[in-house]
């Protein structure tokens, strides 16, 4: 990432998933290994929450449109 560019979020932590499963894959330790996939897996877990945030608002401004329809009518 460059300093002072503007970055997505989730392309963010799409990256970071990947370098965590290069470092993991390298590691000898085991503990190391299970703790960089708990680290992955908290990051998955993000993705999926804005998932469903991304979702509701979406649903939310439909409803609101079809909303305003009907008021409009």
């Amino acid at each position: 990432m460059r300093r002072g560019k503007p970055v997505d979020a989730r392309t963010y932590i799409e990256m970071r998933i990947e370098q965590l499963k290069q470092e993991r894959t390298k590691s000898n330790d085991k503990m190391t290994r299970m703790w960089l996939w708990k680290c992955v897996d908290e990051l998955r877990y993000v993705l999926q929450v804005m998932d469903k945030k991304d979702n509701s608002q979406e649903e939310s401004i439909s409803a609101y449109g079809h909303l305003r329809r009907k008021i409009q009518e």
